[in-house]
């Protein structure tokens, strides 16, 4: 039960989204950011995964892949540290939806 409520938690994260859509949590430094490939290119440039990633051509599906990659790791490591301190709110990759029952 108290995972359930988390995950409605979730809406005070998206409130802090800007005009570039909803924050990805960074896999190096964990903390949110609405321009994660600007943030991994400028701060994480000297990581493996990350230099890979940009070894791809711009809009190429291996490039689009080792984005989502990093993406998903940061955050379930994000959501992981969540339930193990009971606090915060938990991302999700795609909408919730609830059937009234």
């Amino acid at each position: 039960m108290k995972t359930w409520m988390l995950l409605f938690s979730v809406r005070q994260l998206e409130k802090e989204c800007d005009e570039y859509g909803k924050k990805q949590f960074c896999p190096y430094c964990e903390k949110p950011f609405s321009k994660l490939p600007c943030h991994l290119q400028e701060q994480h440039h000297d990581e493996m995964q990350v230099q890979s990633a940009f070894s791809f051509p711009k809009n190429s599906e291996g490039r689009k892949k080792a984005f989502r990659l990093l993406r998903n790791l940061g955050n379930s490591q994000h959501n992981r540290s969540v339930l193990r301190e009971s606090k915060g709110p938990l991302f999700h990759a795609k909408e919730l939806t609830v059937e009234n029952q």
